[in-house]
């Protein structure tokens, strides 16, 4: 698919080109393609132009022509205008990342693709970096996962660290009584688990709340294997 529409824009900028050429070439008009406005056969001058004495019958075929492609060539741009936001569209596409406005409270910071989780032993509320709409969407059983480490103390326990998303208004996170008993720290610090839906994901989040102070760096984290960026 994308390399149909490269290869349609490619055609369509050398169309362009052509068609630009045509119209930089041709500026003049030739001698004998007058018409019989009064204005003399052998050419244009400005001043006929200024007083408005020159209209579109005194121009002969060849000039109309490339009055025409004028306008062929602006309908030409308005094709590669669209062509290009569809480009754009496959590209982000086919690369498969999501990038998302998520914000950090109570000292917790996002960074490119990582999230800095930090709580304090004064903390009992616990932290977390949320986006109010991820815009990503997801069918049922599409895996979902990410890398964390813990340091300053922190621990995988209690239900945190842990992500979360929202699809259809049903809340589905990694440390969820639907993931496999056990397996919700995950595997060499790599949690996994997966939608329950099948939809667009509004609000999603990575959590530490479990009481125990320290920081937990959150990254790599992958939706149906396409990265995700914190913006």
């Amino acid at each position: 698919m994308r390399k149909n529409i490269l290869k349609s824009r490619t055609t369509a900028v050398v169309a362009a080109a052509a068609t630009l050429g045509l119209l930089v070439t041709g500026g003049a008009v030739a001698a004998g393609q007058i018409g019989s406005h009064g204005i003399a056969n052998n050419s244009i001058k400005s001043i006929d132009v200024k007083n408005g004495s020159l209209q579109y019958g005194d121009l002969g075929k060849g000039a109309r022509g490339k009055l025409e492609n004028g306008k062929k060539f602006a309908a030409l741009e308005r094709r590669l205008a669209d062509v290009e936001t569809r480009l754009a569209a496959v590209e982000d596409e086919l690369d498969g990342g999501t990038r998302a406005p998520f914000e950090g409270n109570d000292g917790s910071t996002v960074s490119g693709d990582t999230a800095t989780l930090v709580l304090a032993a004064s903390d009992t509320n616990g932290t977390s970096v949320e986006t109010t709409n991820l815009d990503t969407k997801v069918d049922s059983g599409d895996v979902i996962t990410f890398k964390y480490e813990l340091s300053d103390g922190a621990k995988c326990t209690g239900g945190a660290p842990r992500m979360f998303i929202v699809v259809n208004n049903v809340t589905t996170n990694s440390w969820d009584q639907l993931q496999p008993q056990g397996t919700q720290c995950g595997t060499n610090n790599v949690v996994s688990f997966k939608a329950t839906e099948t939809g667009s994901i509004g609000p999603a989040g990575l959590v530490y709340d479990n009481g125990v102070a320290g920081k937990v760096t959150i990254s790599d984290v992958t939706i149906d294997g396409a990265p995700m960026t914190f913006e």
